[in-house]
């Protein structure tokens, strides 16, 4: 249920925040459509920002998860702000300076670090 934004295929409404509103999690790990915002991650539109929100405020642990390909995105809305997750999971192209200013205030966690090699 709820409405379905086709920009970045996210569903939204009241029906969700309510969904999310009774769901608590020990761990969230949470997409997003841009990461180049100084204050925090971003998406296109408030009801998928509703929705991130609720659902990092119901989980012990916050991680965001987004590759290179996010830091050269433009969203408008910041979901949270980088202080207020435990850390980003991105890959090793995104620009340094960019991680070392997000160092700052979250930890930095490279997805290459975290394969499991045999």
């Amino acid at each position: 249920g709820g409405e379905v934004f086709q920009a970045d295929n996210s569903v939204g409404g009241p029906w969700i925040r309510s969904c999310l509103n009774t769901t608590f999690a020990d761990i969230a790990f949470i997409g997003a459509s841009s990461i180049s915002n100084a204050v925090g991650p971003a998406v296109e539109n408030f009801a998928a920002s509703e929705a991130k929100s609720e659902m990092l405020r119901h989980a012990r642990k916050k991680y965001v998860i987004a590759d290179s390909t996010k830091y050269e995105e433009s969203s408008m809305i910041a979901f949270c702000r980088w202080e207020e997750i435990d850390g980003i999971i991105v890959d090793k192209a995104v620009p340094q300076d960019f991680l070392e200013m997000v160092r700052g205030k979250t930890q930095v966690i490279f997805a290459d670090t975290m394969m499991r090699r045999e």
